[in-house]
């Protein structure tokens, strides 16, 4: 699942052509793009950046457009925009420059069309007030943004309802409320080896909506540094389906997220929400994620969740319960497995206000057919993750766990346990 797709087969797609190699229904995009030569025209032919940035950029996308040459923002030149600028298909921006916002606007750059690629540039708020600082538009499709520096306004990168088939990689997001979003009716990302810093609300963000829920999402490898303590939701990622309709199929692999290392509730320096979470999500897959110094749960899953898998995860020192399964809140959450974690040194309880029940490694509220296997469960001495195990009413299989507790290693109340030789 880990790497790009064309080198893996071989196959190097010129992102000026008007044809595109689809694999498994995603498009391969323009690694041609990268490559110097004779197909790139530098941005500076195309008028003044600084005192007309926006014209100067919306001249060479049209040009690009009809005779299919690679547009490059050199290390040393700056674009200043006054206005949005809007990406049309099959349009290669590459590149160590950079392009800033000198006003403010709801959009500094949107994509739209077909086969777009934007490479190793930084996009900026700077002083301006932007909404968003790279949009994906409705009819987006084979998108890849690679090796960008995306800073400041309210989103880094959002995608519409409605694009397909787009891949973020090795990019840097800083000082956004939220990194990258995206909402309804999107198909087919990947987010892959990127960093967020100094985020406030979420570094990423995947919402459902009742008729139209986000499909083959998959965020993995990437660091998630601590939110900024100015944030109010302060959530690293977090995917949150609609009743009528889970989202399905998402992946969350591989990741390393941290928090500030104070509870969520504190006045002072207020730390994370949990690190990761899923909320009406099926077929889902949370595995090989490193989730420490949050300010609530390292790992949630909940609100009508069923049928995945959370596998493989380290969860150490967080505030209350390193992976939990349900809530008091959850109507249901149903036929998941959680096997082969490690669960450390969490109910760290920085403000004293936590309950027994909830300063454990692993918490199940109100589950059904939850199954614990093979996870590895341990206070490390500092008498702070009390018991291995809560489980609140719900139905439980137990089965091969290694548990160490200060207190009792499994707590119940109004729960079915079913006990397959654990220890």
């Amino acid at each position: 699942m880990r790497g790009d797709g064309a080198r893996a087969l071989g196959v190097t797609v010129p992102c000026f052509s008007r044809r595109a190699l689809f694999v498994g229904g995603t498009v391969l995009a323009a690694a041609a793009c990268t490559d110097g030569g004779d197909a790139d025209r530098d941005i500076r032919t195309f008028g003044d950046v600084l005192a007309d940035g926006s014209e100067t950029l919306s001249r060479s996308v049209a040009a690009a457009e009809r005779e299919g040459f690679a547009i490059k923002i050199s290390g040393d030149t700056e674009l200043r925009l006054t206005r949005p600028v809007t990406i049309r298909g099959g349009v290669c921006l590459k590149g160590s420059g950079a392009v800033t916002a000198a006003a403010d606007m709801a959009r500094m750059l949107t994509i739209e069309g077909a086969r777009t690629t934007i490479n190793g540039i930084a996009v900026r708020a700077g002083d301006s007030r932007v909404g968003t600082i790279v949009a994906v538009g409705t009819r987006a499709r084979g998108v890849t943004l690679s090796g960008l520096t995306v800073e400041g306004g309210g989103t880094g990168i959002a995608l519409d309802a409605g694009t397909r088939d787009v891949h973020v990689r090795n990019s840097r997001v800083n000082g956004t409320s939220n990194g990258i979003s995206m909402r309804g009716d999107v198909r087919g990302v990947r987010i892959e080896g990127c960093e967020f810093e100094n985020w406030r609300d979420r570094a990423v963000w995947v919402v459902g909506q009742e008729r139209s829920a986000p499909e083959s999402i998959v965020v993995d490898g990437c660091r998630i540094q601590p939110p900024s303590s100015r944030g109010r939701v302060r959530q690293a990622i977090q995917v949150n389906g609609n009743d009528e309709r889970l989202i399905p199929g998402v992946k969350v692999t591989n990741n390393r997220v941290w928090g500030l290392g104070t509870s969520y509730n504190d006045h002072v320096t207020p730390g994370s929400a949990d690190l990761i979470s899923l909320h009406r999500c099926h077929e889902f897959l949370v595995q090989g994620n490193w989730v420490t110094d949050g300010g609530d749960a390292g790992i949630t899953v909940s609100q009508q969740s069923r049928d995945g898998v959370i596998e493989g995860n380290v969860c150490r020192r967080n505030d209350s319960v390193g992976i939990c399964v349900g809530s008091r809140s959850s109507a249901s959450v149903s036929d998941i497995v959680v096997r082969n974690n490690v669960c450390e040194g969490n109910g760290r309880d920085r403000l004293g206000d936590g309950k027994a029940w909830n300063r454990a490694g692993i918490l199940v509220v109100g589950g059904d057919g939850i199954v614990l296997q093979r996870n590895r469960l341990r206070d490390t001495g500092h008498g702070t993750q009390v018991n291995a195990i809560s489980l609140r009413g719900s139905k439980v299989t137990l089965d091969d766990n290694y548990m160490i507790a200060p207190s009792v290693t499994v707590l119940k109340d109004s729960a079915s346990v079913l006990t397959k030789d654990s220890s």
